[in-house]
């Protein structure tokens, strides 16, 4: 797990921050849903993936609700 002041993040910080399971997100990554940067075999994400990953979900007024499942 990176220390509190590294910028990249694993898949478990991502999941704590976007309240999903660690599952969710690396089922996300291998299917090539959300940025990633990778590592070698290691995936990491920055404050600026967990963001997109956040606003490709959210939900506008007047629109139909676009879900993490069935957009990402």
């Amino acid at each position: 797990m990176p220390t509190s002041g590294s910028r990249l993040l694993d898949s478990e910080c991502v999941a704590d921050r976007l309240k999903v399971r660690e599952a969710w997100v690396r089922k996300a990554v291998s299917g090539r849903k959300v940025p990633v940067t990778k590592i070698g075999k290691h995936v990491r994400f920055t404050p600026e993936h967990i963001e997109a990953i956040s606003n490709a979900a959210e939900e506008l007024p007047g629109r139909h609700a676009v879900t993490a499942r069935t957009k990402l």
